[in-house]
């Protein structure tokens, strides 16, 4: 590691370790000074060596910054975290180096820490809930003698009170909304002691446009709960920040544990400025990447704890202690799992003795939207009527009719079996399978599990599954839906969910010789930016899949009237199906693919009127005028001027500059 003073030191009460003998009599005595006097002492100096104060806390450096040349300031010069505490940090130079050139001791980054009345407005760190309502908010504020003054508080629904609430108050994390939104889109969390730490991470992330997110929680080092996890499934990694002294070493593996025993994708990080208290906010100020945080082992966090000089140590060896025995006991376990379930796999000396081996050629069991072997995953908007379009296929397996009306099915010699796990019998029946009109009944066969305790993670019930589906012949399999069948303590933890489908689905589908198989799933009840619709809960579910169909609806008006439409695209190995709509049939309930048009389409062909409109009460108006003109959403404005060109309802013409002019088709005449 690199050397204490290499980046300058940050003090805190503890300096007086540092003096000893005459020197620390003289503090004893004399140094009760107040915060304002030792920085008047501090800036006098520096102002008689040549230095000077360029904003803020900011100075020029007197060891090297006084040579004339330009610089940008690096010595910070401010109140510390700690009563009585003042740092004094250079970007480059020893802080030991700094106080010599001064005449200073670091007896003068010592004043009188009794507090007195409180300075300025406090600091509120928001914690609203997950729909973004207060909920629970952290307040600093500080005392003349620089002492913190921090408590928490919480909303009762008319005004804030002292404290977090009843202990089955919901404990959230720091800006929860933006953290779920992050772990959505499945990108990196970074775990931080404090508010401020990841409030300077976040600012550093949007400035420099970084896909990440910062956050902690409101009860302070060492008060982690696992109750903390939910919010954080999903997110690609989980880095855990630790303040360099004993209480951050504690926190952190507080944290790495909880973390890791949920099989979070998780890391340390340190500051890279080594030196007592750094953080992430010196680690920045420092010029330094969040991503250059010195990656540490549990040997070195170890080694750490035990140079450490804080009451604390004892607590951090345990936690690092328990840490150890539950990564040990988990490499075991998961040994062991592995070793009873390995089975040789076949394989050929090289790739030239594969390719010699006959193969058979890819082929569809629904042309074009699922190769034959796949694992299909249907992502579904709330009432958008999967169980029709479940039903539909069951008639097209069973019947060889086109599904859809547009892709030609090959289904396999046996049935194809139908797990229901939400409708009632009767609902099935009446509602959807009756109406159908299946001729080939003898091809279907339906197992029915509303209201039934059938876990496939149970062992009978597995093995039941299995010769229930060998009896019938089956040779594919509609799973539905995801949720009810899996069964999983929390749908957002990528770890329970892989688990389930790569250790019960997917040796069901093998011991049970199916070849295909899709599996329904809510993609919940929210309205999803197009493009971006996935199954509710953990993304390893959308990773699973070998290919994943989009069912999804919108709203269009037609002779003034708002009706629904239906759109159905799939994409995945070796599928690509673009959205088209789909229309439904009342007599019969069949879908079939009405309109090779996608929901973008849909809304561009409805502002084409509108755009005409424009460019003929405005001839010659430039592209930035038209698309602020035009009244339908920014995604869909590119698209309506081009399909207005390549229509001729719009000529276009070069301006100045490359500008792009619109005239009516009209003025071409004229």
């Amino acid at each position: 590691m690199a050397n204490r003073t290499s980046f300058g030191c940050r003090y805190s009460v503890g300096w007086q370790e540092r003096v000893s003998g005459p020197l620390q009599n003289l503090i004893d005595r004399d140094s009760m000074t107040t915060f304002k006097d030792a920085m008047k002492r501090i800036e006098e100096r520096l102002n008689a060596r040549g230095s000077s104060r360029s904003s803020g806390n900011d100075f020029y450096c007197p060891v090297h910054e006084t040579d004339g040349r330009s610089h940008s300031a690096s010595l910070t010069v401010k109140r510390g975290d700690e009563p009585g505490q003042i740092i004094m940090r250079c970007a480059r130079c020893p802080t030991d180096d700094v106080l010599d050139l001064l005449g200073l001791t670091y007896a003068d980054l010592h004043y009188d820490d009794v507090p007195r009345e409180k300075l300025g407005t406090p600091v509120y760190f928001d914690y609203p809930d997950r729909d973004g309502k207060p909920h629970l908010r952290v307040v600093r504020q500080r005392f003349t003698s620089g002492r913190p003054d921090t408590h928490q508080e919480h909303w009762t629904g008319s005004r804030w009170r002292k404290g977090l609430g009843e202990p089955q108050r919901e404990r959230v994390l720091y800006r929860l909304p933006h953290v779920l939104k992050a772990v959505r889109k499945g990108r990196t969390i970074h775990l931080t002691e404090g508010e401020s730490d990841a409030d300077a991470l976040n600012k550093w992330f949007k400035a420099n446009k970084q896909k990440a997110f910062a956050t902690t929680h409101p009860e302070g080092a060492g008060k982690w709960r696992d109750a903390y996890l939910a919010s954080l499934a999903g997110a690609a990694r989980v880095v855990v920040w630790a303040d360099r002294d004993a209480p951050g070493y504690a926190c952190a593996a507080q944290r790495f544990a909880s973390l890791q025993n949920a099989a979070h994708a998780v890391e340390f990080r340190l500051p890279i400025p080594d030196e007592p208290k750094a953080d992430v906010r010196d680690h920045l100020a420092a010029g330094h990447r969040p991503d250059d945080g010195e990656i540490v082992t549990l040997a070195e966090l170890e080694a750490l704890t035990h140079t450490a000089n804080d009451e604390d140590d004892a607590a951090v060896t345990r936690a690092l202690e328990k840490l150890r025995v539950n990564e040990r006991a988990r490499d075991l376990h998961r040994a062991e799992k592995a070793d009873r379930e390995f089975r040789a796999p076949a394989s050929d000396l090289d790739l030239a003795a594969a390719l010699a081996r006959p193969r058979e050629p890819l082929s569809y069991t629904i042309d074009r939207l699922h190769p034959t072997g796949s694992n299909s995953l249907i992502a579904a908007q709330y009432k958008v009527g999967k169980t029709t379009l479940m039903a539909n296929l069951l008639k097209s397996y069973a019947d060889g009719d086109k599904f859809l009306g547009e892709f030609t099915v090959e289904p396999g010699p046996g049935r194809i079996a139908f797990f229901n796990y939400e409708l009632t019998d009767s609902m099935l029946y009446d509602e959807y399978l009756v109406p159908m009109g299946i001729e080939n009944t003898g091809r279907v066969a339906v197992l029915n599990l509303r209201g039934a305790n059938f876990d496939l993670r149970s062992p009978a019930a597995f093995d039941f599954a299995v010769s229930w589906l060998q009896e019938r012949n089956c040779d594919a399999l509609i799973l539905d839906p995801f949720g009810a069948a899996a069964r999983l303590n929390n749908e957002n933890d990528n770890s329970e969910a892989r688990n389930w489908l790569l250790g019960i689905l997917d040796p069901l589908k093998a011991a049970a010789s199916l070849n295909d198989l899709w599996m329904p799933a809510h993609t919940g009840r929210g309205q999803s930016e197009e493009g971006q619709e996935h199954a509710r809960g953990a993304s390893a579910v959308d990773d699973w899949a070998d290919v994943r169909w989009t069912y999804t609806k919108a709203s269009v008006t037609e002779d003034d009237r708002t009706v629904w439409r239906r759109y159905l695209s799939a994409h995945g190995r070796a599928v690509d199906v673009p959205e088209r709509e789909l229309a439904y049939d009342t007599d019969d309930h069949s879908l079939y693919v009405s309109q090779y048009r996608s929901r973008s389409q849909v809304r561009t062909e409805k502002g084409l009127p509108d755009l005409i409109r424009i460019v003929s009460e405005n001839p010659g108006i430039n592209a930035s005028a038209l698309k602020k003109a035009l009244s339908v959403g920014n995604r869909d404005k590119g698209r309506l001027i081009a399909l207005a060109v390549n229509a001729g309802a719009v000529r276009v013409e070069e301006g100045s500059n490359n500008s792009k002019l619109y005239y009516p088709v009209e003025a071409v005449d004229a």
